[in-house]
Formats: C-alpha cells, structure tokens, sequence
C-alpha cells in the first residue's frame, strides 16, 4: 500500500507515505472536506491520486462510481482515519513550532469530525497529531506551553467546569488533585496542567495534557486574537 521515500523499492502499486502524507496536507488540512477532487486534478496530484485509488486507498466518493477503470469526479479514503493519520503525518514534517496542533484541537471543523475507531473524545486529527508528533518530551512541553498560555491569557473566560470536563478520571482520582473554594478558572487550569505534566512524564505519554487540550482548545480558538502569531502552513 504504502512505501518509505528510503526503501529504494519500485512497487508498482505502493505510493510514497510521504507524499499522500502531504497530498492530505493540502487537502483536508486547508479545506476539511473529506472528499478530492479526482477528474479535475493537476497532473502530479492526479499520478499520485491513480496510484491511491490502484492500491484501494481511496475510492470514489459517490458510490456508482465504483470502477477504477473510470475516472470518477471526486475520490475519498475508504476510512476517514487513513486520512486524519496521513495529514497529522504530513502536518509533522512541516510543522515547525507546532502550532497545528492548536488548529487541529480547536477549529471546528475538525472537533466535528470525531474519531470511530478511537476511544479518546476531540478532534480526531488531533489525536492523530498527538500519536505522531515525536518526541514525547517535546509534545508534552508544547502542550504544556499552550495551555499555561491560555491560562494567563484567557483563564478570565474560561469557568471552572471547562477545566474540570477535560480532565481524566486518573487525575480527578489522584490525590494530589483538590478544588478549593478560592480557586478560579485560570488557577484550577494551571493546577491542572502541572499535575498532568506530572503524571504524564511519570508514564511516558501525553494522554492527559492531550485530553485537556482537546477540552480546552474549542473554547479558546472562539476568542477574539487567540490565532495571532501562529502559523498554520495555510498561506
């Protein structure tokens, strides 16, 4: 189905990983429509396309148009997670500072689109992103960093029940996890962050950062300026 750039072979129906990876990128990532346009696409797109839909990548959007031996108008992956792992894949070779992660939590667009196959809630192509960015430390860091950041910015809009939803039972079961009376919304998130940093490092994971990321980043992406500075790779 798919081959590395590095693996030197010449299959004839294997598709470089990393160009459907960046096929995906200027697709879904800039459109967040699921479905390509076949007929009409460029030739390079169009090769990479043909050798997609051979493989069984993708089939054709409308149903009647099951025949590979006709050009159909419009093609979609046969499962809309082959897509989101292929754009986080694409979107981690390209994403320098990482800021897609918070486009990929918080536009709507995509937390509309929730995973089948997954058991986490949220966008899934950010869970994606959350399974592909590398490494671990580096994730955790990033995630860290946005959300202290939205605590200091933004914890004056913010409620303490929006924190309390994206939290994982693991940490609303620790201990070290408390609620006092004095406690707003920008002091329970960095409490928050700081315990999740703690237990995720101590496992090696990002699970619960990610899933006060994932519970947070919708809310944030509706303030006004929230996006300033960032680059999404869309211009």
């Amino acid at each position: 189905m798919f081959q590395s750039n590095s693996s030197g072979s010449d299959t004839k129906n294997e598709v470089p990983i990393e160009e459907a990876a960046d096929l995906c990128v200027s697709t879904y990532w800039r459109s967040q429509v699921r479905s390509i346009a076949y007929s009409a696409a460029n030739t390079s797109d169009k090769l990479i396309l043909r050798q997609l839909v051979v493989a069984g990548v993708l089939v054709a959007a409308n149903p009647r148009q099951e025949s590979v031996a006709i050009d159909p108008d419009e093609v979609r992956f046969f499962h809309d997670s082959m897509q989101s792992y292929l754009t986080a894949r694409g979107l981690f070779r390209t994403d320098k500072r990482w800021d897609a992660l918070f486009r990929a939590a918080g536009d709507p667009g995509f937390v509309s689109a929730q995973s089948d196959i997954l058991t986490v809630i949220g966008s899934e192509l950010f869970q994606m992103c959350v399974a592909v960015y590398r490494p671990r430390e580096a994730l955790r860091q990033q995630l860290r960093g946005h959300l202290l950041l939205w605590a200091k910015r933004h914890g004056g809009d913010l409620t303490k029940n929006n924190v309390i939803r994206g939290l994982p039972e693991r940490i609303l079961s620790d201990p070290m996890w408390t609620v006092e009376e004095r406690d707003n919304a920008q002091s329970l998130l960095t409490k928050a962050v700081q315990l999740c940093t703690v237990v995720d490092t101590q496992s090696d994971d990002a699970s619960c950062l990610s899933a006060m990321y994932a519970e947070i980043a919708p809310i944030i992406w509706t303030f006004p300026n929230a996006q300033d500075g960032l680059d999404f790779g869309l211009s």
